[in-house]
Order: structure tokens, then C-alpha cells, then sequence
């Protein structure tokens, strides 16, 4: 089986390792490298994959250092032609190929139909998130959507998004995707993530009780990959808020750095500060830290309609608020002195249901047609309009410039008339 190509947040490499724990020959196909260094021992070991990787690693870090741009191009330019060169190995070699953030082999995923010509299985990742979602509710900011231009860029790339999932639609033989991010463009049931799970592994640490006895004060930890769409700087004031009420707290920031030192920072926390605008109960961050078995307070505009859209294992596992909410949810765990407790449950809900091996145990479920009809996501029903990383005015005001510019057509969402109503309609 083929997994790729490319890597998130590290857990397509223990899907490879639940792969192989049950018996499928799997193994992961990255083209790129994850900017935080997440390691695989199942990595593909095609000397024209590795060229591929190698080059744009080098392309990754000389757009960091400001370097050649236009030798930075022609080296991308490169990396494509010898991965290009390669699939026609891959669409021969592999029976079955588990597609990541909505990219298949080739541009545009004009390779779907020919895999499915060539009888080939494929299973289609969309739940991720900035993959089917709208871009101008993607926590995209830097795009001023009140901007000609702005809007413009908006406008297209999220023609782009909807092509994608409806290509996928098409010709996958099976979909996977978030009711609260996929469901925008798609038209056709698809299989729930949530379902699914993130995998995580789990490790032996010193108990919490130990840790608290070898510090002082109530240490927390706000880890974003991307501060700007985090919530960060409202997290940032809920803190210094509730150190002026006399709270005994004190907040670790850290952003970019490698996998391994969140992870070491996770295990010398209280609690976890997640993010302020999530559409998901247990963002990969909090996966990591409930491995540990720390206690993960998130902002979530779609908590009211967690009901009947995450399985019941995972309910109550995180610390779910509304946005407004944070402070008063921070403060309340921090009095109550319930994070140990909760770490605990949350702790025991990764190593019953999202080890490697249980994982993957699912999706050969799925891939197998014996999903559970409870798995299933009818995106007709769902209205779900804030989005992820913004907040609910910003999700607005980009709504409405999008509008005011370009019209309602703009949104991409013509095949969605009740969702692109309630859009148009909303905040006016």
C-alpha cells in the first residue's frame, strides 16, 4: 500500500506501523519533508523518492535562508520532474494507495482516473483541513478578502479546493473527511475522521504527582504551529488576565521547533493550551499531550455540534469551550485542581482506541467495505459556517468582502444553495 505524499503532524508513519503490525506491506512516500523533523522507519526506499525529498528539503531551507529564488525554482522544478518520473513505478508497483491532504500522484490529481482504470484501490484523505476547506475560512488573513486582490486569490484558490474534492468524489474509491471542514464542497457521503482517529504512541512518563512535587506554580504550554491562526495573542491576554486575579501560573510559548522538544515540553506541563478556534474536539496537539496524559483546553465554535458527529469514546476527553470562553475554562480547571484527573481519562482514550495498530485496524475496515453505517457523514445536513483558525467577525468580514467583490458565485458553493445562503446571510 501506498501512504502519501507527504507527511503530517507524524502520524501517516504509524499508519504505515499499524499497517504492518496487521499484515499489509505498506510503506510511507513522502515528497516533501515535514518542516518539524518528524521521524519514519518506513519510509519508501526508491533512490528517485529520496532525490525528491533531498531536493526540496534544500528548496525548504533556502526559501527560510532568503536564498536564489529563482535557483530555489528551478531546483522545485527539478524535484517535480523526477518525481513525475517516478509514478509510473508507483501506479504499477502498489495495488492500493492511501492518498494524504487530498494530493495524489500528478497535479490537479489527473492520475485518479487512471488509477481506477488500471483497477487500482485508493482512499482518499480530505478531513485534514485547509485541503477541502474554504480558504476564506481558513484562518487565511494575510488574504484581505475587502481587497480586489485578496479576494481574487481567495476566489481561486478556492475554486481549486472544490475541484479537489470533487475530483476525489469522482474517481476515489472511498473518501475520508471532517464534517466541520469537508463538507463544504462535497456532495457525496464521505467516511468520518473522527471515527478514524489520529494515532499516537504512548510512552512511559513520570506520573504527574512526581513532576508536581519537583516544581512550583501551575506550568502550561501553548506550542502553536502557526500563532497567527491559533488564537495565540487572545491567549496570550487570558493568561496575563488571570495572573492579575492572583492565579499561580505561568505559560510556556514555543513555535516552530522540532516534534521531539513539544513533546519533551508537553511532559513537563499542567496543561495544554491548544488553540482558540478549532473545528475538531482533539487537534493533533492535544493527541500528543492526552498521550501523556495532560489535560488539553481548546476554543471551538462547533462544540454544540459535536453531538452526533464524534463517536461517544472521544466525548469529554479534551477540555472543548466556546472562544469567548477560554479564560473562564482555564481558570476553572486551574481551581478545581480536576487536570489530573482529566489527564488520566484522556490518556486512557489514546491507548485504547488510537494506537497504531487499532488505527489501521479501521481504516483496512473501510478499505474492506465493512464500515459501521454510523461512519458515515451526509454533508446535505450540516451547516456548520465559522471554520477554523479565525474568528467568528474575521470569518465575516471575509464573507461579505468575498461578496461585495465578486459576488455570492465567488464562494464556490452555487452545487450548496441553503449553505451559500446562510453564508450570505450571516452577520447582516
Amino acid at each position: 500500500m501506498f501512504v502519501g505524499p507527504t507527511e503530517i503532524a507524524g502520524m501517516y508513519s504509524l499508519i504505515v506501523e499499524g499497517l504492518r503490525n496487521i499484515g499489509v506491506r505498506a510503506e510511507l512516500v513522502e515528497r516533501n519533508p515535514h518542516p518539524f523533523a518528524y521521524s519514519s522507519a518506513h519510509r519508501s526506499k526508491s533512490l528517485l523518492v529520496d532525490m525528491c525529498r533531498r531536493i526540496n528539503k534544500a528548496c525548504q531551507s533556502r526559501t527560510t535562508q532568503g536564498k536564489n529564488r529563482e535557483l530555489t525554482a528551478m531546483l522545485r522544478v527539478l524535484a517535480m520532474l523526477i518525481w513525475l518520473s517516478w509514478t509510473p513505478i508507483a501506479m504499477t508497483r502498489y495495488k492500493t494507495f492511501f492518498f494524504v491532504f487530498g494530493h495524489s500522484l500528478w497535479p490537479f490529481n489527473l492520475d485518479l482516473p487512471i488509477l481506477r482504470l488500471m483497477g487500482k484501490k485508493t482512499l482518499m484523505h480530505l478531513g485534514s483541513g485547509s485541503e477541502a476547506r474554504p480558504p476564506y475560512l481558513g484562518g487565511n488573513l494575510h488574504l484581505d478578502a475587502t481587497t480586489l486582490e485578496g479576494a481574487k486569490k481567495l476566489r481561486r484558490q478556492s475554486k481549486n479546493a472544490r475541484r479537489a474534492v470533487q475530483m476525489a468524489e469522482k474517481y476515489a474509491s472511498i473518501t475520508l473527511g471532517s464534517p466541520f471542514s469537508t463538507h463544504y464542497f462535497a456532495s457525496k457521503p464521505f467516511i468520518n475522521i473522527f471515527y478514524i482517529g489520529v494515532p499516537q504512541e504512548v510512552f512511559e512518563t513520570e506520573s504527574s504527582v512526581e513532576k508536581k512535587q519537583s516544581k512550583s506554580g501551575f506550568q502550561i504550554l501553548h506550542a502553536p504551529s502557526k500563532p497567527e491562526i491559533k488564537g495565540t495573542v487572545e491567549i496570550f491576554d487570558a493568561i496575563e488576565e488571570l495572573k492579575a486575579e492572583g492565579l499561580n501560573i505561568s505559560l510556556k510559548f514555543v513555535s516552530g521547533v522540532s516534534n521531539q522538544e513539544v513533546r519533551e515540553l508537553i511532559g513537563e506541563a499542567d496543561l495544554v493550551l491548544d488553540q482558540l478556534y478549532s473545528d475538531t474536539p482533539m487537534p493533533v496537539l492535544a493527541t500528543e499531550a492526552s498521550a501523556q496524559g495532560k489535560p488539553t483546553v481548546i476554543g471551538s465554535y462547533a462544540i454544540e455540534m459535536f453531538e452526533g458527529l464524534i463517536p461517544r469514546e472521544l466525548k469529554g476527553k479534551t477540555i472543548v469551550c466556546h472562544p469567548n470562553d477560554i479564560k473562564d475554562a482555564i481558570r476553572a480547571t486551574v481551581l478545581s485542581g480536576s487536570h489530573l484527573g482529566q489527564g488520566e481519562l484522556a490518556r486512557e482514550f489514546v491507548l485504547k482506541h488510537l494506537g497504531p495498530t487499532e488505527v489501521a485496524g479501521r481504516i483496512l475496515s473501510v478499505l474492506e467495505g465493512a464500515t459501521p453505517p454510523g461512519w458515515w457523514v451526509d454533508p446535505s445536513g450540516i451547516m456548520y459556517l465559522h471554520g477554523v483558525g479565525q474568528s467568528e467577525f474575521a470569518s465575516i468580514r471575509q464573507v461579505q468582502g468575498m461578496i461585495s467583490l465578486l459576488g455570492s458565485g465567488s464562494l464556490q458553493l452555487d452545487h450548496k444553495p441553503k449553505l451559500r445562503d446562510a453564508l450570505i446571510s450571516w452577520g447582516q
